[in-house]
């Protein structure tokens, strides 16, 4: 298992998990996909094989861990993982934050997020408080702007290699959609039953092809009731279940790979930092941006590192509060980072350990408080993301 711990900040602990971009993360495998593909330009670096058709299938939420530890709702991906090629990664590690908007630009453009700027669920608008939700895209911020790097899929399909992504029709045309992943011919398709559908039929239909499926509801679930409830355990059984199909069903000679955007912890209403019960974390902070894993504070000027300390102070041992230069300088947002990119991202950063959630029961928009699972931060559950490879 790749993957960093940071050590170059003074309050990250051996256990904050900083990917390796360049190595097994999220970020390198569509570029492997289409280096197992045989598209010019394209390297597999993990080890994938050659195969002249892929159909990758991104389950939302589905971490490593979580589905180690409730395999046994998983019996086609528990055997699955006990098949897997000698010496090739079984797992990646996601993007951080560890939340779908970040991650999913990471996996649709192979780079880092410091390279993208989709950093966050939600990120600033340099230079103000205003903040950009990634996943309700604002109306008035063009997304090949925001996100102007091209995406694999568009690097692909200039070649000729037809690419397809099957997903429901909301997200066509999303701005998510069109930062990330644009590129690739669009199909709809609401059930998974129907998802499996067409991506059979993407497959079938040429002689060499990338797809890609998204699947989401095992992350709502998790959202709504936690990944430890008989009702995400139910998920995992249909996903199960509809990846046996499409891997029954596809060309004998595709390849299907198994991803996640992200792992989840469940964070019990009693374990969260309540910004309304401490007032000294409002001082010298002008707004707040990111997710209630890894939160990202904008401060006032020159006053930073004394907003850190009065975080650390409350924080403690429950999470790991670093200036966005010491994020940096950890390896966080990856090397090479846009100065234009690390302006959306707040002065300060508090990044959750064990299971704990940063709110504020004061604020109006206080959705934070009924979710049971959430993401964003560094820790091994919520990085670690399977890497399946399921052969006929």
């Amino acid at each position: 298992m790749r993957g960093t711990t940071a050590g170059a900040a003074r309050t990250v602990a051996e256990v904050a998990v900083v990917p390796d971009y360049d190595g097994d993360s999220l970020a390198r495998l569509l570029p492997s996909v289409a280096g197992a593909v045989g598209v010019d330009g394209f390297t597999d670096t993990l080890a994938l094989g050659t195969y002249p058709r892929v159909c990758t299938v991104l389950v939302d939420g589905l971490g490593a861990r979580l589905l180690a530890e409730r395999g046994g709702h998983a019996p086609f991906l528990r055997r699955a993982s006990r098949s897997q090629p000698d010496g090739a990664p079984a797992e990646l590690r996601t993007a951080v934050p560890s939340t779908t908007a970040t991650a999913l630009a990471s996996y649709g453009t192979g780079c880092a997020p410091g390279q993208h700027g989709v950093v966050g669920y939600r990120a600033f608008r340099p230079g103000t408080t205003d903040v950009v939700n990634h996943l309700q895209w604002p109306g008035d911020l063009d997304p090949l702007a925001w996100q102007a790097r091209a995406t694999v899929f568009e690097r692909v399909a200039a070649t000729g290699v037809p690419t397809t992504m099957v997903g429901p029709a909301a997200f066509e045309g999303s701005g998510l959609t069109r930062a990330a992943l644009r590129g690739p011919a669009y199909v709809r398709a609401e059930t998974l039953d129907a998802r499996v559908d067409a991506a059979v039929a993407a497959l079938s239909a040429t002689p060499q092809a990338m797809v890609n499926v998204y699947w989401g509801d095992i992350d709502k679930t998790g959202h709504a009731r936690g990944w430890l409830s008989h009702e995400w355990a139910s998920q995992l059984e249909r996903v199960d279940a509809a990846l046996q199909a499409l891997r029954r069903r596809a060309p004998k000679d595709a390849l299907v790979v198994v991803t996640a955007d992200h792992g989840m912890v469940d964070c019990p209403r009693g374990s969260m930092i309540d910004v309304a019960e401490h007032p000294s974390l409002r001082t010298d902070v002008l707004g707040t941006a990111g997710e209630p894993r890894l939160v990202q504070l904008r401060t006032a000027p020159g006053a930073a590192q004394d907003v850190a300390a009065r975080w650390r102070d409350v924080a403690g041992d429950r999470a790991w509060v670093l200036t966005s230069d010491e994020a940096l300088a950890a390896g966080w947002f990856g090397a090479d980072a846009d100065p234009a990119v690390m302006a959306r991202v707040g002065e300060v950063l508090v990044a959750a350990r064990d299971d704990v959630a940063v709110v504020d029961s004061a604020s109006p928009d206080a959705t934070a408080l009924s979710m049971v699972g959430q993401h964003g931060s560094l820790t091994d559950a919520e990085t670690a993301v399977p890497l399946l490879r399921l052969t006929a």
